[in-house]
């Protein structure tokens, strides 16, 4: 089952990848611009969340981490 929260991740990579400005991707979702702006800004919030926690799962499963 896909959470919410991994459907806006997964919209705001769809941006970053696939698109140059929120305009053109609102317009592709048929979605307002300020709706767009949400969900990116929402999404890559989310990104760096999941991101980090992957690092820290590898850390801790490898025994190497930073400093």
């Amino acid at each position: 089952m896909t959470t919410i929260n991994e459907q806006i991740r997964a919209m705001f990579l769809d941006y970053f990848n696939n698109y140059l400005s929120v305009a053109k991707f609102a317009e592709h979702n048929e979605i307002s611009e300020a709706l767009a702006l949400t969900i990116v800004t929402a999404g890559r919030q989310l990104h760096e969340q999941y991101v980090e926690a992957a690092l820290l799962r590898a850390e801790a499963h490898t025994g190497i981490g930073g400093a």
